[in-house]
C-alpha cells in the first residue's frame, strides 16, 4: 500500500456517494448512478454526499445531527 501511488490513478471524480436511505427501501443501481452524477454536478448536499461532508437523516432533530471527524467521541 505504501507504493499505491505507482500502481493506481488517481480519480479526478468521485467514484463513492452516501445518503440516507428510509427504513425498508432498497437502493437499486440506478437509484446509485443518480445520485453520485448528481454529487458530481452539484457537490455535497442533503441528496448525495460524502464522509467529507456529513448531512443529517433527513428526519433527525437538531440535537441528534452528526459532527465532523474533529469531533470527541460521546462514549469517552
Amino acid at each position: 500500500m505504501r507504493r499505491r501511488r505507482e500502481w493506481f490513478e488517481r480519480m479526478q471524480e468521485a467514484y463513492v456517494v452516501l445518503w440516507w436511505v428510509p427504513r425498508g427501501h432498497r437502493p437499486d443501481v440506478s437509484e446509485a448512478i443518480a445520485r453520485l452524477t448528481k454529487l458530481r454536478s452539484s457537490g455535497p448536499g442533503p441528496e448525495a454526499f460524502t464522509f467529507a461532508a456529513l448531512y443529517p437523516p433527513p428526519d433527525a432533530p437538531a440535537s441528534e445531527r452528526p459532527g465532523g471527524f474533529a469531533d470527541t467521541c460521546p462514549a469517552t
